[in-house]
Parts: C-alpha cells; sequence; structure tokens
C-alpha cells in the first residue's frame, strides 16, 4: 500500500510500484494499494496486526506514526551500502 497526498500523484506511485515489484521479483499477484489521503489517517485505519514502513525522517514523526497506528510498527532502513533490487 501506499499513500500520496494529491490525486495527481497516484498515475507515477502507480507506476513506481509497479517497477518496485519487478526489481524485487515480488509475486503477480501482490497486490497494489495506492490510496490518495492523509498517511496518518489511513494508518490509523489500516486492517491487520503489522505495518513495516521506511523510517521517518525524524524522531518526532516516528512517535506520531507509533501514536497513531492501532497495529504493530517495524521501521526500516537501507543502509546504502547494498541494493536488494541489485
Amino acid at each position: 500500500m501506499r499513500v500520496v497526498d494529491d490525486p495527481v500523484q497516484v498515475k507515477q506511485a502507480q507506476a513506481d510500484t509497479k517497477r518496485f515489484k519487478e526489481l524485487a521479483r515480488l509475486p503477480s499477484s501482490a497486490e497494489e494499494n495506492i490510496i490518495t489521503g492523509n498517511f496518518y489517517e489511513i494508518l490509523n485505519e489500516i486492517p491487520g496486526d503489522l505495518s513495516i514502513l521506511g523510517m521517518p525522517e525524524s524522531y518526532e514523526q516516528v512517535l506520531k506514526v507509533i501514536e497513531t497506528a492501532n497495529h504493530s510498527i517495524v521501521f526500516i532502513k537501507d543502509s546504502g551500502l547494498e541494493s536488494a533490487l541489485a
């Protein structure tokens, strides 16, 4: 799932997600959901027990995500030393 602020961004987000699926060799059955809206509002509505999110840029954003979500969160960050897509 990917959240964009502006409906104009949906087409680009779909293309980016499709390219990511191909490079990461995800199965074609993997769902692609592009949602327009406020990330924090949508985060609170996500069904399920776990979300894996990219590491926010600031500690305050980490706290906001933790306070907003009603499920477990795992934050990930690329070290920049290797590429899973290579």
